[in-house]
């Protein structure tokens, strides 16, 4: 397999070590800092040519290219080498840019006629490489599969649509990141007042009781019709965490949630009763902005 990266960060760097454990020896790349030490060091580590530019990366005749770039230098680093691209070769753009982006840089800079993989990478480089959990969509996804599969690496076919694995990896992020900030919240509070053992085993023992897919559901029904009260104890969590010298961020923003539910008039709407699926009340939040898709609920 001939192998192309443009970017040569920690991405390219831990994905070729693991390609070169695996046989690849033919495996190239551009960076901005090419002549850096560092850079030039984790070249040889890793058996990989460096280019001065990208377009004589992506000249050469390639299997596959892989885009790995920070986000906001994903479309101009595209557009480089636009007029190079090869019709045998697969795309891969692994970058964080978001999924409006890489289908512009499809629609406009490669015009469809080509094989683009839109991949999120789900994991640590530095403990899988080349092997690290992958959602990948668009119309190169099979091919890379394929390419791929001498090398295990473990790509999870998302659709053939340009943008869905980096909307997954966004939506995922929403609930990842968020709750990393809210555990904090929690934990900074927690310790000035020197609860945060029992709070750490309380919350253990909620998250524990039933499986994810069914807390998640008791908990966006019940607030569907409890948002009155919760928002008026979140009120009192705020004026809580201020008076111990803390700022309430994560409370506050869950406070304007469910304030958003309660303007809604959730409560009426489902009869004081909590509804059987979650996607009930998503429907009608969505209802009751004038925002009505039925599709996404099929």
């Amino acid at each position: 397999m001939k192998l192309g990266f443009i970017g040569f960060g920690e991405v390219s760097y831990e994905m070729s070590k693991g390609f070169k454990e695996f046989g690849v020896s033919d495996i190239c790349a551009y960076d901005p800092l090419y002549e850096n030490n560092i850079v030039q060091e984790r070249a040889q580590k890793s058996n990989v040519a460096l280019f001065s530019t990208p377009e004589k990366v992506a000249e050469r005749e390639l299997d596959v290219l892989i885009i790995a770039v920070p986000a906001q230098h994903a479309y101009s680093a595209w557009e480089k080498i636009s007029n190079h691209l090869k019709q045998g070769t697969v795309y891969v753009d692994v970058s964080t840019a978001g999924a409006s982006a890489k289908y512009a840089i499809y629609k406009v800079l490669m015009n469809e006629n080509y094989s683009l993989v839109d991949a999120a990478l789900m994991g640590p480089l530095p403990v899988h490489q080349h092997k690290v959990p992958i959602f990948a969509s668009g119309n190169g996804t099979d091919k890379l599969i394929e390419i791929m599969r001498p090398y295990q690496m473990n790509i999870e076919k998302i659709s053939d649509r340009i943008g869905d694995a980096t909307n997954i990896k966004f939506i995922r992020s929403i609930y990842t990141k968020g709750l990393s900030m809210l555990l904090l919240e929690v934990m900074q509070l927690s310790n000035k007042l020197g609860l945060e053992n029992i709070i750490i085993e309380s919350l253990a023992k909620t998250m524990a009781e039933k499986p994810l897919k069914e807390i998640m559901n008791r908990m966006i029904t019940g607030s569907a019709i409890h948002s009155g009260r919760r928002e008026v104890e979140m009120e009192n969590v705020v004026s809580f965490i201020e008076e111990n010298g803390e700022k309430p961020i994560m409370a506050k923003a869950t406070k304007d949630k469910l304030g958003q539910l309660t303007a809604i008039g959730l409560k009426e709407k489902f009869n004081n009763k909590a509804p059987d699926n979650w996607k009930l009340v998503v429907n009608e939040i969505s209802n009751g902005r004038g925002e009505i898709n039925s599709e996404i609920f099929k």
